[in-house]
């Protein structure tokens, strides 16, 4: 399913005038793409499992934008909240030497090696902080996350960050550590260095081939007075899906970072590095799809430290309702049909130097697996797997049927021509609608899918023709017809319209036809047809008749017509009777 990554840096070398001068200089930003999207996201995430549990903070109700992300970095210990802890004050700025505390504590969780005595960095205005403060200060300029303030002899440790300055901070930090990875090869994570030099895996979903690395972009037009190393990081950060903006076009570079935005950041870091909760956890790559898929499935395991244990034996098998009875699946009592297909031993799959088992799972068209990692107990007579009393991790592998094809239906009114037959005196227009449609003909609910449109005005095909669209959140996309122009003299004469859709409904590489419509009904086929007549008008009678105190009252209407009254009624005191009546009419054109 992945595509082979190059892991080599490009290597540019710049006269240090140039380089001096692209720092300082503005950078002039790329044009804004029209809807852009991260390419480089993280395969899994380092916010499940325990991480994704609520850290009780008082201050930040579970609908909050970035809980997650809050609740993710108090799980790490990268935050300690505010007061006495009960609180996170999501709302406030964050100055630059709770910056340093908290960017010292993602690196060491993520696997940076930080010095633990660092040398003095020679900031003249960090004496009077606390010992855990200045260390973290020094730290950060002994990784080159920091260069200072003003000349560089000091750190302004009471000043606050600002949305360019974090990029700056979190982008320096994430190049110093390794992402999450299978091998050389094979990267589920990336760093700001990585944007627009190696490819990425399948973004599109298309067809499992990997993305060109293209050019860097965000939607970001508000980035043309920062230097160009906070707009490459900003841009960078971006294409990772660590940051995001202050609204869908402004990132905000001058605005103070506050520590909910601070909380998504670092959360972002966290999930393309290797970090992973304590114990065993599980996550696939992908777990829903249209039709089956087959993700690759990462089992992790980490000490009470987060840090990765190497050669530990983990036992991972699936069961679902497309596995056999007895091959996997799990009995009534929740152990397993075949005890030999779940039970541990200590020689099942290792984990690799960094803590991690990689292995395929699947799922097919319409069905549910879940797979699940256990560890057994070396000197436990058995290790059968039993869901109530076994620790273990899950993740379910959900497919929803896909369509195989296009179903079109029409407004036309049925109660006026009949069939496909729309009179050019009428709308004047007919609308018609495909739907995607799986084999049974039922309606998927699949967005995104490429339509494309072949329209013939009797035997003129329209040009320019129609430009092609996607299928909207309810698997449908709609044309407009327009019939021909009426003369409002004689009759004129019939046209017959056809319009033809093309999707890859079910994305095999190949437009869809009509197979398993019913061609009887051209409404239904992937080419409708369209009549449209100039018939004359015809007048009809109806007639409403109702009884008001007792003396009978008609209506006359012109048109044909039909109406529902009741059989019966019953006066009231004042010998009268109320009856409500229902009445319909249709005119020659419906």
């Amino acid at each position: 399913m992945f595509a082979s990554l190059s892991r080599f840096r490009r290597l540019t070398a710049v006269l240090s005038v140039l380089a001096l001068m692209a720092s300082v200089l503005a950078a002039a930003p790329i044009a804004a793409a029209d809807d852009p999207e991260p390419d480089y996201t993280a395969t899994f995430s380092a916010c499940v499992g325990d991480a994704a549990e609520s850290a009780g903070f008082e201050d930040v109700p579970a609908n909050h934008t970035n809980a997650g992300d809050i609740d993710c970095i108090a799980y790490y210990g990268i935050t300690m909240g505010t007061g006495d802890g009960s609180t996170y004050s999501p709302s406030m700025s964050v100055t630059r030497e709770q910056m340093a505390l908290f960017l010292t504590r993602l690196a060491k969780v993520v696997g940076i090696d930080v010095a633990a005595d660092p040398s003095d960095a020679g900031f003249t205005d960090i004496g009077d902080l606390g010992s855990e403060s200045q260390t973290a200060i020094n730290q950060l300029a002994d990784l080159g996350i920091t260069v200072g303030t003003g000349d560089g002899s000091t750190y302004s440790p009471a000043g606050s960050v600002t949305r360019g300055q974090m990029a700056l901070f979190i982008a320096r930090l994430m190049d110093e550590m390794d992402p999450m990875a299978e091998d050389s090869d094979t990267v589920f994570g990336y760093t700001p260095e990585d944007v627009g030099v190696v490819n990425v895996i399948d973004t599109d979903n298309n067809n499992n081939t990997a993305d060109e690395p293209g050019e860097a972009k965000s939607p970001f037009t508000d980035l043309d007075l920062v230097t160009k190393e906070a707009y490459d990081a900003i841009t960078a950060l971006w294409e990772l899906g660590v940051a995001s903006g202050i609204s869908a076009t402004s990132y905000g570079p001058a605005a103070l970072i506050i520590r909910s935005a601070m909380a998504e950041f670092m959360a972002g870091v966290l999930d393309h590095s290797n970090a992973r909760p304590a114990g065993v956890s599980i996550q696939a790559s992908e777990t829903w799809d249209f039709g089956g898929f087959s993700p690759t499935i990462a089992v992790s395991y980490r000490d009470d430290m987060f840090m990765p244990m190497a050669d530990v034996s983990i036992k991972t098998f699936a069961s679902g309702n497309e596995v056999d009875e007895g091959v996997g699946s799990l009995n009534e009592d929740g152990g397993c049909a075949d005890p030999d297909a779940c039970a541990w031993t200590d020689d099942d799959s290792l984990t690799d130097a960094s803590g991690n088992i990689f292995e395929g799972g699947s799922v097919s068209d319409g069905q549910t697996n879940t797979y699940y990692a256990w560890m057994g107990d070396p000197d436990a007579d058995e290790n059968n797997f039993d869901v109530d009393t076994s620790p273990h991790a899950t993740v379910t592998l959900s497919s929803t049927t896909d369509s195989v094809n296009l179903k079109v239906t029409t407004d036309i009114n049925r109660n006026s021509q009949g069939g496909n037959t729309e009179d050019i005196d009428g709308d004047g227009s007919v609308t018609l609608t495909a739907q995607l449609v799986d084999s049974d003909g039922v309606a998927v609910a699949k967005a995104g899918v490429e339509v494309s449109l072949t329209v013939m005005h009797g035997t003129n095909p329209l040009y320019p023709g129609p430009a092609p669209v996607k299928t909207d959140d309810d698997g449908q996309v709609t044309y407009t017809l327009s019939g021909p122009k009426s003369t409002k003299g004689a009759n004129d004469s019939d046209r017959t319209d056809t319009v033809q859709f093309r999707a890859d409904a079910n994305g095999d590489g190949t437009l869809g036809a009509a197979d398993g419509t019913d061609a009887s009904n051209p409404s239904e086929q992937v080419t409708a047809t369209v009549v449209w007549t100039d018939s004359n008008p015809t007048l009809g009678t109806a007639v409403a008749t109702t009884t008001e105190g007792g003396d009978p009252l008609s209506r006359e209407a012109v048109g044909s017509g039909k109406g529902d009254a009741p059989a019966y009624a019953l006066r009231n005191s004042k010998n009268e009777v109320t009856i409500r009546a229902t009445v319909a009419f249709y005119d020659q054109y419906g």
